[in-house]
């Protein structure tokens, strides 16, 4: 691990960190050969962007843990992987811990869904990976399982584990992270990239892998406003 990164806690924060059954640390760089992405981090795949060849994954988008994040444009951000989800006719899977305790996913991302959109499910997971209950939704509901866009929060934990078991439990998939719709708590977000895997079939991508996007999202007035209601 860098020494000029600290761990990223899975955690509301380290007093609360208890509460959750959640690794509390970055795993650890992968070795050189798991360093080679034999996919573009900048360019689709040919049938990637075709209507219902993607799954979208948000991973614990929920009041608590966004609240710890630094952007302020994550949530804008990862609505717009929703909305354009919806356009692509993809499935949308989101992904939460302890709903009863720390709420469902934020209301601007679960209004674009719940009781609109056919291709969509939530899930609930007990530890920072949630891919095997994404994958059994997928099965279950027939959604896509070839190629993943994962979003949501914290990159160093939650996001790192459920896109590696993604690639781990499912041999045949690419997994893309959606850069700038993922959050993290520490200060500057590069660096929370500083440790973050990329594989033989897992990427870091920008938005701008789609042709255009709306790169003028405009900043909340306040960190509440980013939250809005739930």
């Amino acid at each position: 691990m860098n020494a000029n990164v600290e761990p990223e806690v899975s955690a509301i924060s380290a007093e609360q960190s208890t509460a959750l059954p959640e690794s509390e640390f970055l795993e650890a760089p992968p070795t050189a050969t798991e360093s080679k992405p034999t996919f573009s981090a900048e360019l689709l795949e040919p049938a990637e962007a075709d209507n219902g060849r993607g799954t979208l994954v948000v991973v614990d988008m929920q009041a608590p843990f966004v609240s710890a994040c630094k952007d302020p444009l994550l949530v804008a951000s990862v609505v717009e992987q929703v909305e354009l989800a919806v356009s692509r006719g993809w499935a949308v899977v989101l992904v939460e811990v302890k709903p009863w305790a720390y709420g469902a996913t934020l209301a601007p991302i679960l209004d674009l869904l719940k009781d609109k959109y056919e291709h969509y499910s939530a899930c609930q997971k007990e530890g920072d990976d949630g891919s095997a209950p994404v994958l059994e939704t997928c099965e279950r509901l027939h959604f896509s399982e070839q190629f993943f866009r994962v979003t949501g929060v914290l990159i160093g934990a939650c996001v790192l584990s459920t896109a590696r078991g993604l690639v781990h439990r499912r041999q045949d998939c690419l997994v893309r992270v959606m850069k700038e719709a993922c959050g993290t708590s520490l200060e500057d977000t590069a660096l929370a990239w500083v440790n973050f895997p990329q594989g033989e079939r897992l990427v870091v991508s920008s938005k701008a892998i789609d042709g255009a996007g709306n790169t003028d999202i405009a900043a909340p007035d306040s960190p509440a406003e980013s939250l809005m209601e739930t």
